[in-house]
């Protein structure tokens, strides 16, 4: 078996793996990153009117010949983990011959987003797995896990070929909903595993307490992708003060990517704190640290008031 990581490796999104033997080729996810070269947020705009020759030149999509609707179907099946664009946000391309392989809800999901977001994939070639049900493809035999994430129904696949078994993770979690799957896979995981893929976002990092943030301003999945991080954030729309003492480390602020200052700004819209960073993640952080250092002054004097609300923010860029 030859094995092919194509994208996700030195980012987060884009995902997509290539397994390929002498008479079997099979991928898993085929993601829309989520940043650019630059590390910058990913502008799909670029995808835009652009023939597949123009995105395969630009380096936009995986360089995996046989996989696109422009070409000789060499592709024998695609599994999706789960309903995230970063993970099947390029169905749209595939050859409409190749079989894609997903969970129920992932199935769902992704047809029902089609309805309310610019990027859509439109038809696919969907073939739907059950959690624990062994699918053989050419080569290849699948047995799909059910895994925690903030997308439903999300899967991680065993895969055995030639002798061997490799484990993908796909996205995955500790502390949601659904967070026993977790502890049984650790519990009990999958015993003789040759090769193991898996999703490495955080292995360990502080942690700024609650925030709740502005889903509109902050951009899309960038809230999951926080939770996911494990820092506790919560997606809200902008526009309600703390209401109580437990609320006073909880503060509404919007993240956005600012073209003046070439970074990531997180402005508290109660507290009128501002962090900048590289990333949402460092910028959301840097601002922990003027809201933390303005309630520690309003503690030994009373007549600081740190609660205050923010100006208008489009004066610092443009805003996602």
């Amino acid at each position: 078996m030859h094995l092919t990581i194509h994208r996700g490796t030195k980012e987060i999104g884009g995902s997509c793996v290539e397994l390929k033997t002498s008479n079997s080729r099979l991928l898993i996810d085929l993601g829309m990153p989520l940043v650019n070269k630059k590390g910058g947020p990913f502008d799909s705009k670029i995808l835009e009117n652009k023939s597949l020759n123009e995105l395969k030149e630009l380096k936009l999509l995986p360089g995996i010949t046989g996989l696109y609707k422009d070409e000789v179907k060499t592709t024998d099946a695609i599994l999706i983990s789960h309903s995230h664009l970063d993970h099947y946000g390029f169905l749209k391309y595939v050859h409409s011959d190749i079989p894609i392989y997903m969970s129920e809800g992932a199935k769902q999901l992704i047809k029902i987003s089609d309805i309310f977001t610019p990027n859509k994939v439109g038809p696919i070639n969907a073939k739907v797995v059950d959690k624990d049900k062994r699918v053989k493809i050419g080569d290849f035999v699948i047995i799909p896990y059910l895994v925690d994430h903030s997308a439903f129904d999300a899967r991680a696949f065993l895969i055995e070929v030639e002798g061997k078994r490799l484990f993908y993770s796909g996205d995955f979690r500790g502390h949601g909903r659904k967070s026993i799957l977790f502890k049984d896979m650790v519990n009990n995981p999958p015993k003789g595993i040759d090769c193991l893929l898996m999703e490495g976002s955080m292995l360990g990092r502080d942690k700024p307490d609650i925030s709740a943030i502005d889903v509109i301003g902050i951009g899309s999945g960038v809230v999951d992708r926080l939770n996911e991080l494990d820092y506790k954030v919560a997606g809200v729309n902008v526009g309600e003060s703390p209401t109580s003492d437990e609320d006073k480390k909880k503060y509404e602020c919007r993240i956005f990517w600012s073209n003046q200052d070439g970074g990531w700004i997180s402005h508290s819209l109660n507290t009128d704190q501002i962090g900048v960073g590289s990333t949402p993640v460092k910028a959301l952080k840097d601002m922990q640290k003027g809201v933390d250092a303005v309630f520690a002054l309003a503690a030994e004097d009373e007549t600081i008031q740190p609660w205050r609300k923010a100006p208008v923010l489009e004066q610092y860029g443009e805003i996602f």
